[in-house]
Parts: C-alpha cells; sequence; structure tokens
C-alpha cells in the first residue's frame, strides 16, 4: 500500500466516523429516522446542485 493509499484510507476512516457521530447519532437521537431522512435529502440536493453547477 503506498503513502497516497493509506492517507486516503486514513482519512475516508475519520470522515464516516465524523459524519456518523455528527450526524448520524444526533438525528436518530433528536428526530428518529425522519429527520435522518431529512438530512440525507439536503445533502443530495446539495451534492446535485454542485454536479449541476460543474456541469455550466
Amino acid at each position: 500500500m503506498t503513502v497516497r493509499a493509506a492517507f486516503m484510507a486514513a482519512a475516508a476512516l475519520v470522515l464516516t466516523v465524523a459524519l456518523f457521530s455528527v450526524v448520524i447519532v444526533p438525528a436518530i437521537d433528536r428526530g428518529g429516522v425522519g429527520e435522518l431522512v431529512g438530512v440525507v435529502l439536503v445533502f443530495l440536493g446539495i451534492l446535485v446542485a454542485e454536479r449541476w453547477m460543474r456541469s455550466r
């Protein structure tokens, strides 16, 4: 495994843990699955808008 691949794997792990602990767990604790679905929809909307803006 190269240094770059190791860095990418470590960064993915850190970001996944951060997403889970900062977004997913509090969303389920506060509002249940409905709030989690809302967060996912907002995230997907941002990704689609960013992709649309890059294609122009």
